[in-house]
């Protein structure tokens, strides 16, 4: 690593403990494991022209907790209510987060 991986990953945990939930993820038939996630609503999608032409909603996680794969099952509690979530696609992968996009 870098010195800026290092810095970077230094850095994520406090934007983890200051923005992140508290979650779990469940791959398959395996018990669910407790992650520190950050779910980010609503997030416009762009067309080739750069016209929105939906929204999604992302989940990401930092790598040594985790690495989101498609199936998943991401559940988290925040200040509008209980959620539970699939992950339809895996968005980014750059070595320090794992970022899904959840379906529904």
């Amino acid at each position: 690593m870098s010195f800026d991986d290092d810095f970077a990953a230094d850095a994520l945990v406090d934007i983890y403990d200051t923005f992140g939930v508290d979650g779990t993820v469940q791959r398959g038939a395996a018990a669910p494991e407790p992650v520190r996630i950050i779910v980010d609503r609503d997030q416009e999608r762009l067309g080739e022209y750069g016209q929105v032409i939906g929204r999604i909603d992302k989940v990401r996680c930092m790598i040594g907790q985790w690495t989101l794969q498609q199936g998943d099952v991401v559940a988290w509690t925040d200040r509008l209510g209980t959620h539970s979530k699939t992950v339809e696609t895996q968005a980014d992968d750059d070595g320090l987060e794992s970022v899904g996009v959840l379906h529904g």
